[in-house]
């Protein structure tokens, strides 16, 4: 029998240690590799198929050891690559996936690695459209485990969208984790590794991949491996990743796996993460959307005049090296959560700056003067209605109370929130000083046709011209399309104008115990449901908008008792303020809770009862919108094996169960439960408080998934902002098109230019098709990438304002494959079920 043995090591940048204390680590791992070369003990090593451990490595060794380093890659013996660094799948954009593995690939062919193994072998489940992204990424063959169950290693997985890729399974419960040839009994050890595994090889030789989190090999490996073959008989050869590729040949009969893999018989998924320090999500979200939503389609529709791409590169990089499955899950120590946060505000920072910089380059702001146009550039390509925010600067000396705006001759109706004299610094490239404002704080609601630059007029008004905004006890708003009323439990009964049914008791925050850690939430022996009470509420009326305010208190337990299985008979009171908006020509209902959270070892939901029991949910994950069976098996039990199955789910943008349609920014975890014999209930993750990176034996889950350290900041003792959405639909796809429509907020500047004039603008038709990202390439051609949300083929249409001189279909790394004919400004081209569509435009005749 021959083995195939892959040295590696698996190597989180950041987890039960921080990350710079690894990168040090990762200096002596890695020079230890490099000696066991030298000493001729080792013929091949993979760096754990990520390429940021040389951006690592490069800042802590010497300039001799890394050119070491490179020679070792260059001649085929380390091997790197394809992905900048080994991210979480579902708490991510398909975009950010796409753009990890570009800059992956692009540091492996630099350093003449060749990286065309799909390798994925430690992320918590698997989104169904990664088969699609390695393809088009010019990959065929990957390699995953967790959560992807079949009786043999060698598998076709099959994508959303039909997509067909060879792909290595890890058999046995342990996948990567195999560290057999460094312990003392490694002969035997080996041994039963080696029978353990070959049932899945189906008498084809085996491979194995030899290593464990943060090790490396042994330094008399070649010893070793002599040995082994002498006593068991074996023939051993050592392979890079990208060798399995060379090695094992795949045929059409091989075992068929289909999209989403999500088992967790054999592995641990730790759906956990979802909810676990909710407030990374959030904050990656946010930054996700300005990436993806306004500086890429501001760099488009500037035609790269500020020279940003470079800028744009560095903020991905850094925005995806908090993607890492250990980083973004939340399942890290206290202190990597800490740099986490400092790096997602210095990227938002960062994009500020970027904006305010360049719109000062072509919206002019004249400190002494009234600065009477208002620039509000929507990057959204889709038609609809709104809320733009922002703040107007009136020159303290010419104020006269009020404002008034106008949409060319039209007077708007729009609602001034605050009017207040505040002291700027204006800094401009060729100007510094100090001004003396009256800045007026206003919320416009504007119909938008889809990408484009309205420029409003602005004008200075008297006071007794200013409307005010009216508060009165009211406790029922509504408009058009929606109808709100808080009932006598203190809950909001929804009503659907448009079909005449009514959601009753909606939007209730509960809270119950939780003896779980940072992978998985775990119910105590004896729980304590809390429900929050209703203290106060008033209404609040404007031109545009109408809101209810809301004041709830939620007496809960403390936390967990010394028992760490029963409530704390000391309560706490934790303050939740929640605003509920209707905007006079919107559809949605929009939800601002923010929670001073002062209790421990809880879950706290937010639920909206159905109006009936269903089978199936709606949520979206990376370029997919996934319709998912619902799990009601509810037996918590230490009986159950290594893992419960998973009732909770990941929904990256919104979920849809029933007719409501709930969007959020950062509230990736639902789920969908029994709430009597005839209706469920769709329940939203806010906070999970943890105490510990890892337990052994929990209720859901038996052993542990890492070091057992304590991380009291996971307990989230803070006041935390939500936002989340709903609205009516039975169309999936309205999933991303609204989460896009609010989350994404037009780009506003207030100067005295009369025009801008934007490039590359143009429409599209077809809200089954979404659009996933609008960029510029090195070359300075805008990309345009759409996914066909639909289980049906749709027809894209798109329709340019200047005049094209070609459109080319491309992979994923911008290769052309096809060119698109275009007529008349227009082109029309079909999509398959859950394609992923990337269009290259080059430039204006």
């Amino acid at each position: 029998m021959k083995i195939n043995l892959i040295n590696q090591t698996h190597w989180d940048r950041e987890w039960y240690k921080s990350f710079e204390e690894f990168k040090f680590r990762l200096k002596d791992g890695i020079e230890d590799v490099q000696d066991i070369f030298e000493a001729k003990n080792i013929d091949k090593f993979f760096l754990d198929g990520q390429t940021v451990v040389l951006e690592d490595y490069k800042e802590v060794a010497s300039k001799k050891r890394y050119e070491n380093l490179l020679s070792l890659i260059k001649d085929k013996k380390i091997e790197v690559g394809p992905w900048y660094i080994l991210a979480d799948e579902f708490l991510i954009t398909g975009e950010s996936l796409v753009r990890n593995l570009h800059y992956g690939k692009e540091i492996s062919k630099k350093v003449g690695s060749r990286g065309e193994l799909g390798y994925l072998p430690d992320t918590f489940g698997h989104i169904s459209q990664i088969p699609q992204i390695l393809k088009k990424s010019n990959i065929d063959t990957a390699l995953i485990f967790r959560g992807a169950l079949s009786p043999t290693v060698k598998n076709i997985w099959i994508g959303a969208d039909g997509t067909q890729i060879n792909t290595f399974i890890l058999p046995t419960r342990e996948g990567y984790f195999q560290p057999e040839l460094l312990s003392e009994n490694y002969i035997e050890n080996f041994k039963g590794l080696i029978e353990k595994n070959k049932e899945y090889f189906l008498n084809e030789d085996i491979f194995i991949l030899n290593g464990a989190d943060h090790i490396f090999p042994s330094k008399n490996l070649n010893e070793k491996i002599k040995t082994l073959k002498s006593k068991l008989g074996y023939e051993i050869a050592q392979i890079n990743g990208s060798e399995l590729i060379d090695y094992y040949k795949f045929s059409k009969n091989e075992n068929k796996i289909y999209g989403e893999q999500r088992d967790n018989n054999k592995a641990y998924i730790l759906i956990g993460v979802a909810s676990t320090r909710s407030y990374l999500k959030r904050m990656n979200q946010e930054i996700e959307d300005k990436l993806l939503g306004l500086v890429e389609p501001f760099d488009v529709l500037t035609k790269g005049r500020f020279e940003i791409k470079n800028y744009i590169d560095y903020l991905w990089k850094n925005l995806i090296k908090n993607h890492a499955h250990d980083s973004i899950c939340g399942c890290s120590i206290d202190e990597v959560h800490k740099e986490m946060e400092v790096r997602y505000t210095k990227l938002n920072q960062g994009i500020s700056q970027l904006l305010e910089t360049s719109l000062k380059k072509i919206v002019k702001f004249e400190p002494n003067l009234f600065n009477d146009k208002l620039h509000i550039i929507n990057t959204d390509p889709q038609k609809r209605f709104k809320t733009v925010k922002t703040e107007i600067l009136v020159p303290k000396n010419l104020d006269k109370g009020s404002i008034t705006i106008f949409d060319k001759e039209k007077l708007l109706s729009f609602d001034i929130l605050k009017r207040y004299e505040e002291e700027r610094l204006i800094v401009q490239n060729d100007y510094l000083n100090y001004h003396n404002f009256v800045v007026y704080d206003v919320e416009i609601e504007i119909e938008f046709n889809g990408i484009e630059n309205k420029v409003l007029i602005l004008k200075i008004d008297d006071y007794n011209k200013r409307d005010t905004i009216l508060k009165v006890p009211s406790e029922c708003i509504e408009n058009k399309a929606i109808r709100i009323k808080i009932n006598s439990k203190g809950l909001l009964d929804i009503e659907d104008k448009i079909t005449g049914k009514i959601y009753k008791n909606m939007n209730q925050y509960i809270s119950t115990l939780d003896s779980g850690d940072e992978y998985n939430y775990s119910p105590p022996e004896i729980d304590k449901l809390s429900k929050a009470k209703l203290m106060d509420s008033e209404c609040e009326i404007g031109k545009g908008y109408k809101k209810l305010k809301l004041k709830y208190e939620l007496n809960q337990p403390e936390g967990l008792d010394i028992d760490m299985q029963s409530p704390s008979s000391i309560e706490v009171k934790s303050l939740i303020l929640l605003n509920v908006t209707l905007r006079e020509n919107q559809d949605e209902v929009y939800f601002k809770v923010s929670i001073d959270n002062k209790a421990k070892d809880q879950r706290l939901r937010v639920l909206f009862p159905l109006t009936k029991k269903i089978e199936f949910a709606y949520a979206d994950s990376g370029f997919d919108i996934v319709k998912r069976k619902i799990n009601r098996d509810l037996n918590y039990s230490k009986n159950i094996g290594e893992e419960m199955n998973p009732v909770e789910a990941v929904a990256l943008s919104g979920v849809m169960a029933e007719n409501i349609l709930l969007t959020h920014r950062g509230l990736l975890e639902y789920s969908i439960e029994k709430i009597d014999e005839k209706i469920d209930g769709l329940y939203i993750t806010l906070i999970r408080s943890v105490g510990h990176l890892s337990k052994r034996n929990l209720q859901t889950r038996r052993g542990g998934a890492g070091p057992g350290l304590k991380t009291p900041e996971a307990q989230c003792l803070r006041k935390e902002k939500y936002e989340y959405s709903v609205r009516f639909s039975n169309k999936p796809e309205d999933i991303c098109n609204v989460s896009r429509a609010w989350r994404i907020e037009p780009i506003i500047s207030q100067g005295v230019t009369e025009k801008i004039d934007l490039s590359n603008v143009w429409k599209k038709e077809n809200d089954k098709i979404i659009l996933s990202a609008m960029k510029l390439d090195e070359e300075k051609n805008m990309i345009l990438r759409f996914v066909n949300s639909s289980e049906n083929k749709e027809i894209l249409k798109l329709e340019f304002e200047e005049n094209i001189k070609d459109i080319k279909i491309c992979n994923l790394l911008g290769e052309t494959e096809k060119v698109v004919l275009v007529e008349n400004k227009k082109i029309e081209i079909e999509l398959t079920c859950k394609e992923i569509l990337t269009l290259k435009i080059l430039g204006v005749k």
